[in-house]
């Protein structure tokens, strides 16, 4: 773990939150919906301060830092299946 969150850059303590969480919620049978894991890819730009840049399928979405994840969340599946 130590040398996966060193190699990509994750703070190993967050990483072990989120495998603990992940492991949890799976051992309870706790359904959060249809969640998946989807590749991104990040690539720095020079873009105004306070906006973030999400790309599904192709398709720049572009939110203020702040906007809720759950509604980007629900923008990119939304996207995915139709594009």
């Amino acid at each position: 773990m130590r040398e996966f969150c060193s190699k990509h850059g994750l703070v190993e303590r967050s990483f072990s939150w989120w495998r603990w969480k992940l492991g949890r919620d799976a051992r309870s049978g706790k359904d959060e919906g249809d969640v998946r894991l989807v590749p991104v890819d990040v690539v720095r730009t020079s873009m105004p301060a306070g906006e973030v840049v999400v790309v599904v399928a192709g398709i720049e979405i572009r939110v203020e830092v702040g906007t809720d994840v759950a509604y980007v969340a629900s923008l990119a599946t939304e996207l995915r299946t139709r594009c």
